[in-house]
């Protein structure tokens, strides 16, 4: 393949989602998913995004996908995480942004779902 592809393909992969929802959501979450991928191609990536679940983990339990999505963050796999809002990362507003910048710091963009657009009829 050539060079200007697997940059192209590099590029592509750029973005990730991050979900997390307590209790255990099975209905709701494929169309929180949905929103996170259309509004990261609305701010210019492409689909098929990856997509970090943590659902029905509580703010104060360990959140297993969010320290594999930070572990790819620091690896450089990512330079823009989309999220429905902070509240993803913790209920408590101090400890969400402390994990905003967190992410920020390793050189990564947290791009929230402007509010209005988290229901999933904005986007489908």
């Amino acid at each position: 393949m050539s060079e200007s592809f697997h940059a192209f393909q590099q590029e592509a992969r750029t973005v990730a989602g991050y979900l997390r929802c307590y209790p255990h959501d099975q209905w709701g979450m494929p169309a929180h998913h949905r929103v996170v991928e259309v509004y990261a191609q609305t701010i210019g990536y492409l689909a098929g995004s990856d997509v970090y679940f943590d659902n029905g983990a509580a703010s104060w339990e360990e959140k297993e996908s969010l320290d594999l999505l930070l572990d790819a963050i620091r690896a450089g796999q990512y330079t823009c995480v989309v999220v429905p809002g902070l509240w993803v990362f913790s209920i408590h507003d101090a400890e969400a942004r402390d994990i905003r910048d967190r992410i920020n710091a390793m050189g990564c963009e947290v791009a929230e779902v402007p509010r209005g657009k988290g229901n999933h009829r904005s986007y489908t």
